[in-house]
């Protein structure tokens, strides 16, 4: 029987990591114990960041799910091809192959190539097609997703959920289509030595076909489920670990149709506050109380007033950018305008973003995209999840986090989108910090996205390890799109090799413009 180690270098799911720290979570999760669990129990004798602890707990959870279907197969199929598969799905595949061809191992491993590569390439490079009923009455929500096409290998997950919303209510029809003459070909390769007198069709019809056009919906909604409520846990996260604004005096303003103020001391009293629509007033506000930083939103809907607020507010201030999200519920309680109610919320978010943003129920905070397509109780128990890591955390020894800024971006000879040029050199403050990389605000309306692939010369996998709300940068601007108002940013300093960004090309660039769509559309 494969083992938990076995399994992982075969699936290639924690190459990176140390076998010593993979042993001791593994004997963690055979207790029982949740990733919160785990974190808590093992102080100092597990060093890995809650996000690889999570990445070995859920490898141990398919494990589990193998084993037990593996069991089933005992005495039936050869046990060394059963030892061979790492998802039910093989061992499914297996059996009908075996009803097929028999239980000898050499063709029965070659069913399990065959279903394994097929599958693969339905991921890759099958088709959705979108279409609609006209006369459904809720149509015209989807007008911007009808007669559309789109290669699985692109598609992003908050994409397939709304499809899937609109083909469940009756309003669209998605019609999947399969490369099957490459599969066909594949089956030819793997096949060749034990068809006999039958054709290639007939071993992909019976081990794959039969069986990939029914299940292949049912895959893509389990991860694209699972995808936006890894990001919706990643987005919580970064706000939750957002640097702490160290500051005896602090001024904070909300930005919404008109303008709201508050004085805040280190420990998040109001000191004054007041509702305006003159930043001048604000200004001289902050310039009274002798203010040591500044507190602004990350967005508003007046994107050229919060503009205006960081150019005059800033000078000589250190600046914070807090998220604005969920402040009609945050805001409740607070003796002051409503105006004036949010800016409090957003300075005692800067003071202490984990006191503050577990004051809330996260899912109050719509951090998941397309939140009212996932299943409420899968993304709460997420949640809780990522709340109890970060608690877990909070009391370990780590590395050193990344700083707030100690001011705001000066580049005075960028005033618009088009005098930004690739590799053009601009400094930036980090608004937002996501699964997919962070977001960059280099003083103009448009903010900046660096994509995870370009946050640092090496590999990373949590964002948040690198880069902090609030944290100064120095970006290279890769790309403008002006059509869409877009601007993509590097924090690399190392220039690629041409034979990386090549294999980037093929396949991780396809996701990486997929995620980059998606963080695109916040705010």
């Amino acid at each position: 029987m494969i083992d938990f180690f076995a399994y992982l270098q075969r699936t290639r799911e924690a190459d990176d990591l140390p076998r010593a720290e993979i042993q001791k979570i593994e004997a963690l999760c055979r207790e029982g114990l949740s990733v919160p669990d785990i974190l808590e129990r093992a102080v100092g004798e597990i060093t890995l960041p809650g996000v690889h602890v999570r990445r070995i707990h859920d490898a141990h959870r398919r494990f589990g799910l193998v084993l037990a279907a593996a069991e089933t197969r005992r005495g039936r199929l050869p046990d060394e091809v059963i030892d061979e598969a790492t998802a039910p799905h093989q061992l499914d595949a297996l059996d009908r192959a075996a009803s097929w061809l028999g239980p000898e191992p050499a063709p029965l491993r070659a069913a399990l190539a065959l279903w394994t590569r097929c599958l693969a390439l339905a991921r890759r490079d099958g088709e959705v097609k979108v279409d609609a009923d006209p006369g459904h009455p809720g149509v015209a929500q989807f007008d911007e997703d009808v007669r559309r096409a789109e290669k699985l290998g692109g598609l992003a997950s908050h994409r397939w959920l709304r499809w899937r919303r609109g083909e469940r209510d009756g309003a669209l029809r998605l019609r999947l289509s399969l490369p099957v003459a490459v599969m066909e070909a594949q089956a030819k390769a793997v096949f060749g030595p034990y068809l006999g007198s039958r054709q290639p069709r007939e071993a992909l019809d019976a081990i794959v076909l039969s069986h990939l056009e029914a299940s292949l919906p049912r895959m893509l909604d389990e991860w694209a489920e699972s995808d936006a409520i890894r990001a919706a846990q990643g987005a919580l996260q970064g706000v939750l670990r957002a640097p702490r604004l160290e500051a005896d005096r602090i001024g904070s303003v909300h930005i919404g149709t008109g303008l709201g103020a508050a004085i805040l001391d280190r420990e998040g009293a109001i000191l004054e506050s007041m509702v305006t629509d003159d930043l001048a007033g604000i200004g001289a506000l902050f310039d009274r109380h002798q203010v040591e930083a500044v507190v602004l939103p990350t967005r508003a809907a007046d994107s050229d007033r919060l503009a205006q607020a960081q150019r005059r507010l800033s000078r000589g201030r250190r600046v914070q950018q807090v998220s604005p999200a969920g402040l009609h519920e945050a805001r409740k309680g607070i003796d002051a305008p409503p105006r004036a109610a949010s800016a409090v919320v957003l300075g005692r978010r800067a003071l202490d973003p984990l006191r503050e943003w577990t004051r809330l129920d996260p899912i109050h905070l719509g951090l998941a995209e397309y939140q009212h397509d996932l299943d409420l109780a899968k993304l709460r128990a997420a949640y809780d999840e990522t709340l109890r890591v970060v608690r877990a955390e909070a009391g370990r020894p780590t590395a050193p986090r990344p700083q707030a800024s100690a001011a705001l971006p000066a580049n005075p000879l960028v005033r618009h989108l088009d005098d930004l040029r690739p590799g053009t050199l601009v400094q930036g403050v980090v608004t937002s910090v996501t699964q997919f990389g962070a977001f960059v605000n280099i003083g103009l309306r448009e903010e900046g996205l660096v994509h995870i692939s370009e946050l640092a010369d090496h590999f990373v996998e949590d964002p948040s390890t690198v880069v902090a709300i609030g944290q100064r940068v120095l970006a290279k601007v890769l790309h403008t799109d002006r059509a869409r108002r877009r601007i993509s940013l590097s924090l690399r300093r190392e220039e690629r090799p041409a034979r990386e960004r090549g294999a980037t090309s093929a396949g991780a660039k396809t996701r990486a413009l997929s995620d980059l769509e998606r963080l695109f559309k916040k705010g």
